[in-house]
């Protein structure tokens, strides 16, 4: 779902913003994973990054979605590298 969102929709964060609001109040126990892997991916596209780091709204969702339950390493770092300026 995440190369997905990142592939199909890359101008459409308003729309990757729903799926992952979405996905956090009905698959809590998958949000967390798909978000990670979002932000993997955007992160090695440069324009995608920039943009998803400016949408606050976004941006805080994917925090929010890797910050629930038991966090990671992984997610740690990803969730410092989004909330990075």
């Amino acid at each position: 779902m995440a190369e997905a969102l990142v592939n199909e929709h890359p101008n459409r964060l308003d729309f990757v913003y729903q799926v992952i609001q979405a996905l956090d109040a009905d698959y809590t126990t998958d949000s967390d994973d798909i978000a990670y892997e979002y932000v993997m991916r955007v992160k090695t596209r440069p324009a995608l990054a920039q943009a998803v780091k400016a949408n606050a709204a976004l941006r805080d969702a994917l925090v929010g979605a890797m910050s629930s339950g038991i966090t990671t390493a992984s997610e740690t770092q990803a969730i410092s590298w989004l909330q990075a300026r």
